[in-house]
């Protein structure tokens, strides 16, 4: 794998007479999204980095599986407290009679 976010563009080149003025696009580009110190970038994926294409896109499908791991995660947990609240005793005062 290797980070970052994947973009895809498809372009119109503004060239008289060119096939995307009719709707058929240049494309697709790639650009990998990164975060850098300056904030949010994004960086073009050239013809010799066509290899990352494939691993950045399964970098993507890995995220959204984590993302969703979480969510399952987070309601496990939330059952798990519901199940637990009627066994929980509300916490002794301090002092007095116990």
């Amino acid at each position: 794998m290797v980070s970052g976010g994947l973009v895809e563009r498809w372009v119109v080149c503004g060239r008289a007479g060119c096939r995307c003025q009719t709707g058929e696009r240049h494309g697709p580009y790639y650009y990998r999204s990164v975060l850098k110190p300056e904030g949010p970038r994004l960086e073009y994926v050239g013809k010799g980095e066509a290899k990352d294409v494939p691993l950045l896109k399964r970098y993507q499908g890995y995220q959204r599986q984590m993302a969703r791991l979480n969510v399952i995660q987070r309601e496990t947990v939330e059952l798990l407290w519901q199940m637990a609240a009627p066994k929980l005793r509300p916490p002794r005062k301090a002092g007095g009679n116990q």
